[in-house]
């Protein structure tokens, strides 16, 4: 695991303005392996943060953004512009419960020149484990855990005014206790309001937990956190099937079974009948119809998950 300044010439380029968020100096990050290069606007590693510069050193995941182009150039001004909204949202979200990703804080690093952010680590993502095991579905204990620690955070992330926009397994790490932890805000929105929670007019995520709206947000009058309830349920449908919704279809083919033919995914069998129930409002076309993250915790939770169910998964 090589120091900083073995990855080049990084020093602070000091083109960020954001507030409220920790400044980490460059010289107090060692960078190791690469964790992951799926992201859409950065890659990451595993890497020792040393607060404050002593000999004590922390485990962090550590976010790099790359900065392109001149200066004064409009793809520069863009990252820029695009890093700050994440990490304001991020650190937003950082207070919503130890299930949220832990922010640390940002460096700025030249010789790239790149943008950080600095995160507590974590283990795989849920989509990470579905892969390694051969898509073999969880169990149902597991997945009412990892369902009350995702709808636990949602619930708190939707109180605040933000919405993931991209809630997907691949987006839900497993901490050291192998419980849940909702992660990256590269898409997430706030959208508060002095008047309460508004909505905003966007077309994001990834198109196997797409919302109707997330589509066709013109058409819904915008998207708000019900989005996030349908990717929910959806997320639900991969950890008992072992597979994402809408697998092996084109995108054309998604956007025509959803927004034509007001297609909603198959729900799986093995989920008490409750359960059901609760995913099968998560699927309703209109989002004002759509229950609150809160209403799906408080369904999850009202009667055993394990009384009264129906066939198991396959891996039980």
């Amino acid at each position: 695991m090589g120091a900083a300044s073995d990855m080049g010439e990084y020093s602070s380029s000091g083109v960020l303005s954001i507030r409220n968020v920790k400044r980490i100096p460059e010289e107090h990050l060692t960078f190791g392996e690469l964790i992951s290069s799926e992201g859409s606007s950065g890659v990451v590693f595993r890497g020792l943060w040393s607060p404050g510069g002593g000999s004590k050193q922390e485990e962090v995941a550590i976010k790099v953004v790359e900065l392109r182009g001149d200066l004064d150039s409009l793809e520069h001004r863009t990252t820029v512009t695009a890093f700050e909204r994440e990490i304001e949202v991020f650190r937003r979200a950082s207070a919503a419960g130890k299930q949220v990703c832990q922010l640390y804080g940002v460096s700025e690093l030249r010789g790239s020149p790149s943008l950080c952010s600095v995160m507590k680590l974590y283990g795989p993502t849920l989509a990470e484990v579905l892969r390694d095991n051969g898509g073999r579905p969880f169990p149902l204990e597991q997945i009412f855990s990892y369902s009350i620690d995702c709808l636990e955070s949602l619930a708190a992330l939707h109180d605040m005014g933000i919405i993931m926009l991209d809630f997907k397994p691949a987006n839900v790490l497993l901490d050291a206790a192998g419980r849940a932890v909702v992660c990256d805000f590269d898409m997430a929105a706030d959208v508060r309001h002095r008047d309460g929670l508004a909505s905003v007019r966007v077309s994001t995520g990834t198109p196997a937990y797409q919302a109707p709206e997330s589509w066709e947000p013109d058409d819904f009058g915008g998207v708000s956190v019900k989005a996030d309830v349908w990717s929910f349920a959806c997320f639900m449908v991969e950890l008992a099937d072992g597979e994402a919704p809408w697998r092996g279809m084109t995108l054309p083919a998604i956007h025509r079974a959803i927004m034509r033919n007001c297609e909603t995914p198959a729900i799986p069998p093995a989920y008490p009948e409750h359960v059901r129930r609760a995913l099968a409002r998560c699927f309703t076309i209109a989002p004002e119809s759509r229950p609150h993250a809160s209403e799906v915790l408080e369904a999850f939770l009202s009667e055993d998950w394990f009384a009264s169910r129906g066939p198991p998964c396959p891996s039980e």
